[in-house]
């Protein structure tokens, strides 16, 4: 119902809820504020992914919400460019 349900039929959000969220956040930005870590900053999921290599590959430690992998749209079409099962 979140995403694609009828809106109208959305329940609201809870304030008890609303508290654990913006309770989740605060505490989120404590810890990065802690270790100095900055999110990475990206535009497609590509270039996220690429960031995130970047900063793999000069030794840090701990990355905040990190793109772990990358899958290209094309990857599973096969060389005769027939699309994968998986796919359909």
């Amino acid at each position: 119902m979140d995403y694609y349900g009828p809106q109208e039929k959305k329940l609201p959000i809870h304030e008890f809820l609303l508290k654990k969220i913006e309770d989740g956040k605060i505490h989120e930005e404590d810890v990065c504020s802690q270790y100095d870590l900055q999110p990475i900053v990206f535009e497609t999921l590509e270039q996220g992914f690429e960031e995130n290599l970047k900063i793999m590959s000069k030794g840090n430690k701990l990355i905040h919400n990190p793109i772990l992998f990358y899958l290209k749209e094309d990857l599973l079409v096969c060389q005769n460019q027939t699309p994968s099962e998986l796919l359909i």
